[in-house]
């Protein structure tokens, strides 16, 4: 943009206490006056809020957890977020720190499909990104379980370690009773 100003100057040339006449006393200059408006442009990305939730579905009970990344936000200040796990339990806030992530968990007590919002103040409009999980029943462990025929074999193995022990043990006091026996019977002999 380029704004011209055409200026009128006046110069006073002559010395109060002189003789000259008016027209004489004043020169007078026309000036143009050129005022450039210069723009800088930095071209930056715009912020960008990503919303993850871990795992998906979850249980009952086990954590969930969501995570917040704000991208290209190097020249915000202060972000801040909110997040409802819509449960109807206390919205998470807390401040974003340089890294702009974070990380918060949550365990529902009841299965169904709930909404998790995730609000960011801080980068100009609010951003909010919602995300829906799916919570189940934890599944009951049945025999054809992996880890049910681990513990049965841990189990076996215990029981039979404590048959063992109890038969050294036995083995051991019939020893203590045949060497006391022994000991007595020579004692007795003399």
């Amino acid at each position: 943009m380029l704004v011209t100003v055409l200026c009128w100057w006046m110069l006073v040339t002559a010395v109060v206490a002189s003789d000259l006449p008016v027209d004489e006393a004043f020169e007078y200059y026309d000036e143009e006056l050129i005022i450039q408006n210069k723009y800088v442009t930095e071209v930056m990305k715009a912020a960008t809020v990503e919303v993850t939730v871990d795992p998906h579905p979850g249980r009952i009970g086990e954590p969930v957890s969501v995570k917040i990344k704000i991208n290209n936000a190097e020249h915000a200040g202060v972000v801040m977020y909110r997040i409802d796990f819509g449960d109807g339990s206390s919205k998470v806030r807390g401040v974003l720190d340089d890294s702009k992530k974070v990380k918060r968990s949550h365990r529902y007590s009841a299965k169904g499909s709930y909404t998790i919002e995730a609000k960011v103040l801080g980068l100009g409009t609010p951003r909010t990104r919602k995300r829906t999980v799916n919570i189940t029943k934890p599944p009951r462990p049945d025999s054809h379980d992996d880890s049910v025929q681990d513990n049965k074999e841990k189990n076996g193995l215990y029981i039979g370690l404590l048959v063992l022990a109890a038969l050294l043990l036995v083995i051991c006091l019939v020893l203590v009773g045949l060497v006391h026996g022994t000991t007595v019977a020579i004692m007795n002999a003399r």
